[in-house]
């Protein structure tokens, strides 16, 4: 049994990398190996920032925000997140900060005007109280609306054909945290804006996600039982099954 404060939060960002590689999860989140960010976290990360500034402002004043004031915001983000970004020899840091700007004008122009905002970067969390090894699972909402859709905004290079598949955990799970904390969810959307390319400028578009929290709920058990192994293992205590620790079966599931 861990003390409260060494106990470990489950992020729902964080399950879609334990179903493809536990090992890796295992490093980053129990061995805390510090790997800097690459290029497209700190676009996203960025972008994300911005327009958490702007649905601020949006809630606030209750019209649509300045796209200037979102660019700066955007701005400021990158510069700090670049100072501890893994750039690669072919990568132009300026060229990276003007898609930036690019991403957060076509989603200001084309999606943000048709949205009622209610709550943005909202914290949600549940607590496991008797759990000796996980404190429970936290996350932050990107945007819930006014009609109680909860968003999750994504930049990406090109148009997935399988948001559902890729995107029903992390947001099921989170739907499953804001009914924890009495946050009324209808229905789940995915905001995309999609990167340009040599023909195509950057494109937005908005897709419905079938919420699965019953799923979502059942691997959630399942990740509490192996994180429970992993802690066993770091620990040099027996575990059930050590050929396999780190194997995941997640075919039942169908996660991208």
């Amino acid at each position: 049994m861990l003390a409260q404060e060494d106990k470990i939060w489950i992020r729902p960002s964080s399950i879609k990398t334990f179903l493809k590689n536990p090992y890796e999860w295992y490093q980053t989140h129990l061995l805390k190996q510090f790997t800097p960010a690459r290029s497209y976290l700190t676009l996203g990360s960025s972008v994300h920032h911005g327009l958490h500034i702007g649905y601020s402002e949006f809630i606030k004043a209750g019209v649509l925000p300045n796209i200037s004031h979102i660019i700066e915001a955007t701005n400021e983000e990158f510069l700090i997140l670049s100072k501890q970004t893994d750039w690669q020899e072919d990568e132009d840091e300026n060229e990276i900060a003007l898609l930036a700007n690019r991403l957060v004008e076509a989603y200001h122009k084309e999606i943000m005007p048709t949205i009622e905002p209610k709550y943005t970067e909202k914290y949600v969390e549940v607590k496991f109280d008797s759990n000796p090894y996980i404190a429970g699972v936290r996350g932050t909402i990107d945007l819930v609306t006014e009609h109680n859709e909860l968003v999750d905004i994504k930049t990406a290079g090109t148009l997935s054909n399988n948001l559902q598949l890729k995107h029903e955990l992390q947001l099921s799970i989170y739907s499953l945290l804001a009914k924890q904390s009495d946050i009324t969810i209808s229905s789940a959307k995915i905001h995309e804006i999609v990167k340009p390319t040599s023909t195509l400028d950057t494109r937005t578009r908005v897709v419905d996600i079938e919420l699965q929290e019953k799923k979502a709920d059942e691997l959630l058990e399942m990740l509490a039982s192996r994180i429970a192994d992993f802690y066993r293992a770091v620990n040099g205590e027996p575990i059930l099954d050590p050929a396999n620790l780190f194997h995941i079966d997640n075919k039942e599931y169908l996660y991208a």
